[in-house]
């Protein structure tokens, strides 16, 4: 009878481990995703709708304000501009957030259209960045709870700024949903 509540215990200890370390293994899945080039494990562990339509709400929210700062609110042509920009943006970041464009901003960079997923040695994926060649997705990153559903990803930037990674839970399973831009 004693051996019940021990088994009990342990049980719940490796249960509240193993969703402790969620978002870590959700990180470490997709920086092999990104390593191996392999966009269906991508898919998996990130949710590239919902990344898409939380990078177009920041980029189109913040070309209203610079049109706002510049008083062009007021004028017909320019309103007009503002709503072709917001076409245009929704066609960029069609075009940039794939797994190639993930790879790159994972680790820092600019995505570039068309570009192929970088190869990382799979002995590198871990590695900090050495400041020669390529930087490796999440190099040097800092990792946040926020909440028992959200968890932040700090990657530093080429510019030494910082973007945010956010994953939520759902379940007992972790997701990339979103990635905050740094805000100059």
């Amino acid at each position: 009878m004693k051996l019940l509540p021990l088994l009990l215990a342990v049980a719940l200890l490796l249960g509240l481990g193993y969703v402790a370390a969620g978002p870590y293994l959700t990180v470490a899945q997709i920086r092999t995703g990104l390593v191996e080039r392999d966009p269906v494990m991508l898919e998996q562990h990130v949710d590239f709708p919902r990344l898409r339509a939380g990078l177009k709400d920041q980029l189109n929210v913040r070309l209203l304000e610079e049109a706002q700062d510049d008083g062009e609110t007021s004028n017909p042509l320019a309103l007009a501009l503002v709503g072709l920009a917001t076409q245009l943006i929704d066609k960029v970041v069609d075009t940039f957030v794939t797994p190639a464009g993930l790879a790159r901003i994972m680790a820092g960079e600019t995505p570039e259209p068309g570009a192929e997923l970088p190869s990382v040695p799979a002995g590198e994926a871990d590695a900090p960045d050495d400041g020669g060649g390529e930087r490796r997705p999440f190099a040097d990153a800092r990792y946040v709870y926020d909440d028992l559903d959200t968890f932040s990803v700090w990657v530093p930037t080429e510019d030494g700024r910082e973007l945010r990674c956010v994953l939520e839970r759902d379940g007992l399973r972790w997701r990339l949903v979103n990635i905050v831009l740094p805000r100059d």
